[in-house]
C-alpha cells in the first residue's frame, strides 16, 4: 500500500489572484512615486526662482543704498547707479534683467521711478517699484534711498 503525500500548496488560480494584486499595488505605487517626485519638483523650481527675485532685490538694494548717484534713462531702459568712480548699470526688458555683464532671469513687467516722492519719467532717482512675473504671477517690490546732503548741496549748485 503506497501512500500518497501530498505536499501542501497553493493551487495556480490563488497564485494569479495574487500576482494580480501584486501588480495593481505596484502600479499604484509607481504612480504615487511619480506624483511626488513632480511635485517636489514644482516645489524646487518655484523656490529657486524666489530665491532669485530675492538676490535680485537685496542686491537691487545694496546698490541703491551704496550709490551716491542713481540716473534712469527711458530710452534703453537702463538705471545707472554711481558709487565713487564705479557705475553699475542695470538695463530691464520684458525678458530679463542684465546688471553689468551678468544675466539675471527674471521678466520685468512694470517700472515706476520716483525722486523726491514725484513720479518720474527720466532722470535722478531715489525710488523705483519694480514688477516681474516670478512662479506664473506678478511680485512687485519697492526699493529706494534717502537723499544725502551732498545730493541736496549739487542740486542746489545746478
Amino acid at each position: 500500500m503506497t501512500k500518497k503525500h501530498k505536499i501542501p500548496a497553493f493551487t495556480l488560480s490563488e497564485i494569479l489572484v495574487v500576482l494580480a494584486i501584486t501588480s495593481i499595488v505596484i502600479t499604484i505605487a509607481f504612480t504615487v512615486l511619480s506624483l511626488i517626485s513632480k511635485q517636489f519638483i514644482t516645489m524646487q523650481s518655484r523656490y529657486e526662482e524666489r530665491t532669485e527675485v530675492t538676490k535680485f532685490k537685496q542686491r537691487l538694494l545694496f546698490d541703491f543704498e551704496k550709490g551716491s548717484q542713481i540716473f534712469w534713462n527711458e530710452k534703453i531702459q537702463e538705471l545707472s547707479i554711481t558709487h565713487q568712480d564705479e557705475v553699475t548699470r542695470y538695463e530691464m526688458t520684458s525678458e530679463y534683467v542684465l546688471r553689468d555683464s551678468d544675466t539675471i532671469d527674471l521678466k520685468v513687467l512694470n517700472t515706476q521711478l520716483y525722486y523726491k516722492g514725484d513720479t518720474i519719467e527720466e532722470g535722478i532717482v531715489d525710488g523705483i517699484e519694480i514688477e516681474l512675473e516670478a512662479t506664473g504671477r506678478a511680485v512687485q517690490f519697492f526699493v529706494s534711498k534717502e537723499i544725502d546732503a551732498r545730493q541736496i548741496v549739487q542740486e542746489l549748485w545746478d
